[in-house]
């Protein structure tokens, strides 16, 4: 099935905002540290050096966002490493679920290389208040290349959701893509953030809905690397760059040794992640005309391909 233009309330505004507060800028290629490379699953050695780097802590901001409110009810409230070890013991997850509508569709999400699974909870947050529910998922040594098979464990305790996506930012968006080249009947669909894969976890023949939605301003996962990834993905795969962007700030763990400063702020960067995943759900489940979403808002940003 062909996917095209879904107009999700909002989005255009948010490109419009992005388009007035950035410039384009074409940025060097600077080699991506070993924890984000896919190829990582390959090295034991790296692996078992990894395990003793420091993780990147939550920001205060993402701790916030950890307690409920009256939009979207969070569970376990994990607010020490106890509660995350118990989670990685258990193989469960941290909930975000929408209070006001019964989800239909949900996200499991996995960190990215040695990044605490809070720091996405803001963005965990906005996604529960669109409607989707949200699940964050800790890793053994907050590496995913150690539980990039925990999807069906997380998802235990939400029978009532039937539309799955499995997602992730880095390193672990690649083990994203490795489950689904095993279990592609499992998913509904696949959502990357600031992402690539190379030859060692092909995608490009599985019959799939993906979306990489990634940062022209990403000194980690660059624009350089998601283009040579593409031939690993499938032909259909829907791309959408977002100007100004960088790496880190798909999270709250402050900045990131390698990536380029970028241009946005904070907070519009994650609007627009925000926006970017919801229309892509929508463009995964309907079959709409072949049509641009950058195109759709009438804005000249950068190319948008896919389909």
């Amino acid at each position: 099935m062909k996917r095209g233009l879904i107009r999700h309330p909002g989005i255009c505004l948010f490109f419009a905002t992005l388009l007035a507060n950035t410039t384009y800028v074409q940025t060097p290629h600077v080699p991506e540290p070993h924890l984000d490379n896919p190829a990582f699953e390959q090295n034991g050695e790296a692996q078992a050096n990894a395990a003793a780097i420091s993780t990147r802590a939550p920001l205060p901001e993402a701790i916030d966002n950890l307690i409920s409110n009256d939009a979207v009810e969070v569970f376990p409230t994990c607010l020490d490493q106890d509660c995350l070890n118990q989670l990685i013991a258990e193989r469960r997850g941290i909930l975000f679920r929408p209070r006001h509508i019964k989800p239909d569709k949900g996200l499991v999400f996995y960190p990215g290389g040695k990044v605490d699974p809070r720091a996405y909870a803001p963005i965990a947050q906005s996604l529960a208040q669109a409607g989707v529910l949200v699940i964050l998922t800790p890793m053994p040594d907050n590496l995913a290349v150690f539980g990039f098979d925990r999807f069906q464990d997380v998802i235990a305790d939400v029978p009532e959701v039937d539309r799955w996506y499995l997602g992730g930012h880095s390193l672990g968006g690649a083990m994203a893509v490795r489950y689904a080249v095993q279990n592609p009947t499992e998913l509904t669909g696949l959502i990357l953030w600031g992402s690539y894969v190379t030859e060692t976890i092909d995608l490009s023949q599985i019959d799939l809905p993906v979306a990489s939605i990634y940062g022209l301003r990403d000194g980690v996962a660059t624009p350089e690397e998601i283009e040579t990834g593409k031939s690993f993905l499938p032909s259909d795969t829907l791309y959408i760059p977002l100007l100004g962007a960088n790496h880190a700030q798909f999270g709250h763990y402050g900045e990131q040794e390698g990536d380029q400063k970028a241009t946005i702020s904070h907070e519009l960067q994650q609007r627009l992640t925000v926006s970017a995943t919801l229309y892509a759900m929508d463009a995964a489940e309907q079959e709409v005309t072949k049509e641009c979403i950058i195109a759709s808002c009438g804005l000249q940003l950068a190319p948008c391909t896919g389909f």
